[in-house]
């Protein structure tokens, strides 16, 4: 598998009616130089996945990175939710239906399928300790 670098412009200004100017986005693809494939050997086995905000959105995302193999969900900072109701909620979700696997609590954290993921309550996401 290959990454291949690419550079997007957008933009064209067009006149309506004469009245009014508008922007139409458009892409206009090129390349700097011919494009080079990049080797995928840098990029790491698992990516570390940090979620701010364990909302409807926040919970799916979880889901979708838990079930990812590539994927490993590390930390959860949300300051308006209870630890206890944090995992009730991934566990049931009324659209989405239960979460197959194990949710749990302990020691201020959240156990998803026997993995640990250390929760935040920070207003402000640069207080989280990036090590997490």
């Amino acid at each position: 598998m290959w990454l291949y670098a690419l550079v997007v412009e957008y933009s064209e200004v067009v006149s309506v009616n004469s009245a009014a100017e508008f922007i139409i986005p458009f892409a206009r693809f090129r390349a700097p130089h011919p494009i080079q494939p990049l080797p995928t050997t840098t990029m790491p086995e698992q990516v570390a996945i940090g979620i701010n905000g364990f909302g409807r959105i926040g919970r799916l995302v979880c889901r979708a990175a838990i079930e990812n193999p590539k994927t490993k969900v590390v930390a959860i900072n949300d300051p308006f939710m209870d630890l206890e109701y944090m995992a009730y909620l991934f566990k049931y979700d009324s659209t989405h239906g239960k979460f197959d696997g194990s949710v749990e609590t302990k020691d201020g954290n959240l156990v998803v399928n026997g993995e640990v993921v250390h929760v935040f309550a920070a207003r402000n996401p640069s207080e989280i300790p990036s090590e997490s």
